[in-house]
């Protein structure tokens, strides 16, 4: 929220409104990982930003999916091993994080 005051000595205030979705810093996020990796380890971190200026319009939240069961996302954006590694299982995964603000609209990456 902005307060300006108007010359005749009133008083002007102009909220932020919450009309920017937030926005990846990059296309494209890439990790490498050891299959002996701890579970907790972070794999990567995503970050996005939101143009709006009030905190209450631009914390984002950071979320994997569909839901995963070997990576998860954390608030503050690193992704995180969740289970063991097994590569004869599996030797390449490929997600989507999802980036979003509280109460506003949501930007897939």
């Amino acid at each position: 929220m902005f307060v300006v005051k108007v010359a005749n000595g009133r008083q002007l205030t102009v909220r932020d409104l919450n009309d920017n979705a937030p926005v990846f810093e990059k296309e494209e996020y890439r990790a490498y990982v050891k299959e002996t990796s701890p579970v907790g380890e972070v794999v990567v971190q995503v970050k996005a930003v939101d143009a709006d200026v009030s905190p209450a319009h631009n914390h984002i939240t950071y979320s994997i999916q569909p839901p995963s069961q070997t990576f998860e996302a954390s608030g503050s954006g690193q992704i995180l091993l969740k289970e063991p590694l097994n590569y004869t299982i599996a030797s390449q995964y490929s997600f989507t994080v999802k980036a979003q603000v509280k109460f506003n609209r949501v930007f897939v990456h």
